[in-house]
């Protein structure tokens, strides 16, 4: 028995970037070896917490990882 199942349907969301700062976001995250759209989100989280899901991980892990990229 249990709850019933439920249906999650996502929307698409996008951020409108300036268009002078795409190609250094692309670089961004080209260097730090890991998806723009990770980039996004951790910068998104850095700055309006998900107020469905605590975070995994500090905001001082994020900004490590955005400033030295992955190992």
């Amino acid at each position: 028995m249990g709850r019933p199942s439920v249906e999650v349907k996502k929307k698409p969301f996008q951020v409108m970037l300036d268009p002078r700062y795409i190609d250094h976001f692309k670089e961004v995250a080209l260097k730090k070896k890991i998806q723009p759209q990770e980039l996004a989100r951790m910068a998104l989280t850095a700055f309006v917490p998900d107020p469905f899901n605590a975070p995994v991980v500090s905001i001082d892990v994020i900004q490590n990882l955005l400033a030295n990229g992955r190992k």
